[in-house]
């Protein structure tokens, strides 16, 4: 292994460890370094910042090694059990992970990957009055929130499980929702 992908991973095992104890936005690149005996250029070399570090974790842990296995072309439910299973390994740090909001943050970062899979799987109909970008985005979020909350639980319930539940509220969600849409004003 070269020696880049050396300091990489134990750039990334001191903000894992940190991150059990310790918020992501009170752990400071100084913090890091000091656990890995670097100095601040070192870290900076490798990563703009620590959010592009929790990206960097996902996507050599995660992020990657999914999208080699799913056809690119096709969304299923596989796709979204094997991501769970995965984030539910280290459940506390991909917790803490999508915790933190706006720009940068993982969860912009994994909602914006997400987008194009909702996309795709949203069958909105021509002269639909919905905003495909707006439905997009509040679905993605409505998913993260979802998946933040599960993550945090103490003994969280399967990936399986989970999803079954995420898709049973949001179908009722939406047949809520449509039943007001459609009832007539006064």
């Amino acid at each position: 292994m070269a020696n880049s992908q050396i300091t990489k991973r134990a750039i990334a095992a001191s903000l894992k460890q940190r991150m059990e104890h310790t918020p992501l936005e009170r752990i400071t690149v100084t913090d890091i370094c000091e656990d890995c005996d670097l100095n601040r250029k070192s870290f900076y070399y490798h990563f703009l910042n620590k959010y592009e570090l929790v990206i960097w974790i996902f996507e050599e842990e995660i992020g990657r090694p999914i999208r080699q296995n799913v056809a690119s072309n096709s969304v299923s439910l596989s796709l979204a059990i094997e991501l769970c299973k995965a984030l539910a390994i280290e459940r506390s740090f991909y917790a803490g992970a999508l915790r933190v909001t706006g720009p940068g943050s993982f969860r912009e970062y994994l909602a914006h990957q997400m987008q194009p899979m909702v996309l795709r799987s949203l069958s909105m109909e021509q002269g639909s009055s919905l905003d495909r970008d707006e439905t997009t985005y509040l679905v993605s979020e409505f998913f993260l929130s979802s998946l933040c909350r599960w993550l945090e639980r103490t003994t969280p319930t399967s990936a399986e499980t989970f999803l079954e539940s995420f898709c049973s509220a949001s179908l009722a969600l939406t047949k809520r929702i449509q039943r007001l849409l459609d009832r007539p004003t006064d």
